[in-house]
C-alpha cells in the first residue's frame, strides 16, 4: 500500500489500535501504528506500547529501536510519508508528513487527535523527522566472462 492509498482508506474516520485509553481510544499514536503496518512495513515492537511519543525520541530503549528501521531527517528534506515526531508538552505529538505549501508558509501532515483521520497544518515546537531507512539492494554478482567460440 502507498502512502496516498493509505489516505484515502483512512482520511475521515477515527482509528484505533490499541483501545487505550479508554475514555478517547483514537490518538495520533494509533494512526502511525497503523501506518507502520500497512504501508513502511516496520516490525510492531518499534511503536509497541508507547502510550507518551515523546519517548520515541527521548527514551533510549524506544530511541534505540527507532534508529534501527529510521533516520532522523532535516525537517527543511522532508519528504512525503516521513514519520514526524513532536517533543513538547506531556505526551507529544506523531504524525505523517504530507506537503510543504510555500502560499500560506505551512506543512501539512496526516494525523488524528483531536480530530479523525486529516491531513492538518500542525505547528508545534520541538519536531523531529524520520524518513524509513532504504531497503538494502542484493549487491549484483560480477558478470562471468564467456569464451566466444
Amino acid at each position: 500500500m502507498t502512502y496516498q492509498d493509505f489516505v484515502k482508506k483512512h482520511n475521515g474516520k477515527y482509528v484505533d489500535v490499541d483501545n487505550y485509553p479508554k475514555d478517547w481510544p483514537y490518538q495520533c499514536f494509533d494512526l502511525a501504528q497503523l501506518y507502520a503496518r500497512e504501508v513502511i512495513n516496520v516490525p510492531d515492537y518499534v511503536f509497541a506500547n508507547c502510550k507518551v511519543v515523546k519517548n520515541l525520541i527521548y527514551d533510549p530503549v524506544e530511541r534505540a529501536q527507532m534508529d534501527e528501521y529510521f533516520d532522523e531527517v532535516s525537517t527543511i528534506g522532508m519528504q512525503q510519508g516521513d514519520v514526524c515526531i513532536w517533543g513538547n508538552g506531556d505526551a507529544g505529538h506523531i504524525a505523517i508528513f504530507d506537503h510543504y505549501n510555500p502560499q500560506d508558509n505551512n506543512c501539512y501532515y496526516f494525523s488524528q487527535n483531536p480530530n479523525p483521520c486529516q491531513i492538518m497544518v500542525i505547528n508545534l515546537p520541538d519536531h523531529h523527522a524520520f524518513r524509513r531507512k532504504q531497503e538494502k539492494k542484493e549487491e549484483l554478482a560480477e558478470p562471468v566472462a564467456r569464451d566466444e567460440y
